[in-house]
């Protein structure tokens, strides 16, 4: 059995309607000249009980509205789901990752061969704002400095709790006062061990060389972290 669908069917086929088409192997579009020229779809193998096959010569075809509609609800939406599931999420626009556990930095530094770079900042410190958004968060997903550092964010008015480097748990208020730290912005540079590996960087004096002394801050860092590999 095998013939021309009406206009109303082909319909149906171009958008996928409740229709079931089994052997279907390829697509001649072609036209009926009695039928106000549009397009009909030839078919093979119409196993919908409900439309009769009309009599006819047998031709073959592929569904194409019915691979679609296929590929619009069932393959699109897993293939979706499968690149959200295995790629990574950005980390959210604006913000740093704040200090948790140094212990755990302390043991990614090394097998990475990184600084802890930590920036102790405040909510009501308007430079600070301008180091985080200028400097600090354009490093963030930079593969340049993701070889070089991991960074850090500690409140020094802040009563989230922070594992230090010697394993015990402060506030960051109470880890910054152990650091020393008394102004803001102050950013440090720490090997794995806790040990610091450059004079700290305190301030904002000047915003046309700003970035050049955190370089070269980070870049005196690295330079000692090898110093001490090699002891």
């Amino acid at each position: 059995m095998g013939g021309t669908i009406p206009r109303v069917w082909a319909q149906k086929l171009k958008t996928g309607q409740n229709l079931f088409f089994g052997n279907l192997i390829k697509f001649p579009l072609q036209r009926d000249e009695n039928i106000d020229s549009d397009p009909i779809f030839y078919y093979s193998g119409f196993l919908a009980p409900e439309f009769p096959a009309p009599p006819g010569n047998l031709a073959h075809m592929i569904f194409i509205g019915y691979t679609l509609k296929l590929m619009k609800n069932l393959i699109l939406p897993l293939l979706i789901f499968l690149s959200a599931w295995l790629l990574p999420l950005p980390a959210p626009a604006g913000e740093l990752p704040m200090a948790e556990d140094f212990q755990q930095d302390a043991s990614d530094a090394q097998d990475r061969g990184v600084v802890i770079m930590v920036m102790f900042s405040s909510d009501s410190c308007s430079y600070c704002e301008v180091v985080r958004e200028d400097y600090m968060i354009p490093m963030v997903g930079d593969v340049e400095y993701e070889n070089k550092v991991i960074i850090r964010i500690v409140d020094i008015e802040g009563s989230d709790e922070v594992v230090g480097f010697n394993g015990q748990k402060q506030q960051h208020t109470e880890f910054a006062d152990a650091q020393g730290v008394s102004l803001v912005p102050t950013i440090k540079f720490y090997g794995p061990g806790g040990k610091e590996l450059a004079s700290e960087l305190i301030g904002y004096s000047n915003e046309h060389f700003y970035g050049y002394y955190l370089d070269s801050k980070i870049d005196e860092s690295l330079a000692a972290l090898k110093a001490l590999a090699y002891r």
